[in-house]
């Protein structure tokens, strides 16, 4: 009974984000045109339940994916073969994150585990299993020189680790509710944080000390990415807002709609998803966006761009990881 009630709270706290009023298209225009010149590539099935988390390794070699089946897999990117699914959690996995050097994966845990691990990618075996929290692990990111994680959990806590020793290097304190993202800026010097607070925050990521709390958002910032290569950090609610990590200023809003969004490697493009099975690629300095469907029968919880930007990996509420990419020239490359 605990299981289902935390399952369907978890839902209804996405459902307030995906169901309140949103505009799909630009206010006022008319419905764009699909992307046409995307096609699906491949369909890797394998999980028996939700595929909550994907990312591409850095390397470009393979995808990681998580799922509410308890279960991490390994897939070679370029065919789709399975290579390792790894066991060891008791519970959903909320995330799955790569080490820079693509040889690690970090993943975070569900309410009846609330662990974070990692697994050596190349062998599928558990290297560590970092000390036990008291509340779910929402999200797991590595520091850019893959020495830290910084994990965000249900207990309002952002908590940045050691790697190498799987100690507790700072506590960071100041959300209220729960934190649904982490990441690590691109130099290294700062996390921001989005939680059930709608804010976004950032800290020092050296003395874990607060710098700043971006505001604006109307509801729970789900996700939290900050633009490669740059200062400027975008949080996802009900619609997608920009901010200057640097000065606190708000520099953009895109149109209403997106919940989860990913960067592409050059940030001049988005892929986002607003709760349905269509994924959404914007052109962010125009702020237009173009809906891409390759088949999801599901809602589409999560998504990664490839290191190159040509292809994008998605997972689902249909239990599938599907690959789709450009057949000509790609929106991220200009």
């Amino acid at each position: 009974m605990k299981r289902s009630v935390l399952r369907w709270q978890r839902i209804l706290a996405i459902s307030c984000l995906i169901l309140a009023p949103y505009v799909a298209y630009s206010q006022g225009a008319a419905t764009p045109a699909a992307v046409e010149d995307w096609e699906l590539l491949l369909i890797l099935d394998g999980h028996t339940n939700w595929v909550d988390s994907v990312e591409w390794s850095p390397d470009g070699s393979y995808i990681a994916s998580g799922s509410y089946d308890r279960t991490i897999k390994i897939w070679e990117a370029e065919s789709g073969d399975l290579i390792h699914t790894l066991y060891g959690h008791t519970d959903w996995v909320f995330s799955v994150a790569w080490s820079p050097d693509s040889l690690y994966i970090a993943s975070g845990s569900g309410p009846m585990d609330q662990t974070i691990r990692i697994w050596e990618a190349e062998s599928g075996t558990l290297w560590q299993t970092l000390p036990r929290l008291s509340a779910p692990v929402e999200s797991v990111a590595w520091s850019p020189d893959g020495s830290q994680l910084v994990s965000g959990s249900w207990d309002g806590k952002v908590r940045i680790w050691d790697v190498k020793h799987g100690t507790l290097l700072h506590t960071l304190i100041g959300h209220i509710g729960r934190v649904y993202s982490v990441a690590w800026s691109p130099d290294g010097s700062q996390i921001a944080s989005s939680a059930e607070d709608i804010t976004i925050k950032i800290w020092d990521a050296g003395t874990g000390d607060l710098e700043r709390t971006l505001t604006g958002s109307e509801v729970y910032v789900y996700s939290v990415a900050w633009k490669p290569n740059s200062s400027l950090v975008a949080g996802g609610g009900r619609r997608i807002m920009i901010w200057d990590a640097t000065s606190g200023d708000l520099v953009q809003t895109l149109r209403d709609g997106a919940f989860r969004f990913t960067w592409s490697p050059n940030g001049l493009h988005m892929a986002s998803l607003s709760g349905d099975t269509v994924i959404y690629i914007w052109d962010v300095e125009a702020g237009d966006a173009r809906p891409l469907l390759i088949g999801h029968t599901d809602d589409v919880l999560s998504l990664s761009w490839s290191p190159d930007g040509y292809k994008l990996v998605s997972g689902s509420r249909d239990r599938s990881v599907r690959i789709s990419g450009r057949t000509r020239h790609h929106p991220a490359r200009k």
